[in-house]
């Protein structure tokens, strides 16, 4: 199993926080798409959101291995 966190807006718009998914063999790109794909509550974040792997932030290509933490969250903005 890996957990999967989400943060700030991320965390608002899917209505929870925390949930844990089975990696079967997925990318980081597989999981976003099937989190925030057409139809879920997350769609409109799809292309905005950033995204962890323990603790780094990583590219969509990335494998999910069991045990991984995966964190999604909002852009920083500020100056």
């Amino acid at each position: 199993m890996i957990r999967v966190l989400f943060f700030g807006q991320v965390a608002d718009v899917m209505g929870q926080r925390e949930v844990e998914s089975s990696p079967q063999s997925l990318s980081l790109l597989d999981l976003r798409e099937h989190l925030f794909g057409k139809g879920t509550r997350g769609e409109s974040l799809a292309s905005k959101v950033l995204m962890s792997v323990n603790s780094e932030v990583v590219r969509d290509e990335r494998r999910l291995q069991p045990g991984d933490e995966v964190a999604f969250f909002s852009p920083f903005s500020g100056g």
